[in-house]
């Protein structure tokens, strides 16, 4: 195995030293920002999806939500609600079914033309 060696002034060390911190420090502020909690409001915001659309799907369990406990305020990871959007999650709603959501988001299918409730 060949080893390369290049000495380096010590001004060029720490203006490498400072571009490499930069950038490293951007990645991992990237990934904490794409992992962030939402909370629901946020959260339909996100994915485009009334308040009420959102808890509805996560009542069902057909959308990825934490809560502290029955009747807690629901929170959302940013990476699972993107996996849940791309279909890559269990239990993820198909387009199909997130198109039926959003035209009905009383949580009923929706009715034929011409039919009453």
């Amino acid at each position: 195995m060949t080893v390369l060696s290049i000495e380096l002034p010590e001004n060029v060390l720490d203006a490498l030293a400072e571009i490499v911190a930069v950038r490293v420090l951007e990645r991992l502020d990237g990934a904490r920002r794409e992992d962030r909690w939402l909370d629901a409001k946020q959260a339909a915001h996100y994915l485009g999806l009334s308040v009420n659309a959102l808890h509805k799907l996560s009542a069902r369990r057909q959308l990825p939500a934490h809560q502290d406990g029955p009747g807690h305020k629901l929170y959302f990871l940013r990476s699972e609600l993107d996996s849940w959007r791309s279909g890559g999650s269990a239990g993820a709603v198909s387009t199909g079914s997130l198109s039926r959501a959003r035209l009905s988001a009383n949580g009923s299918a929706p009715r034929p033309r011409g039919t009453s409730r």
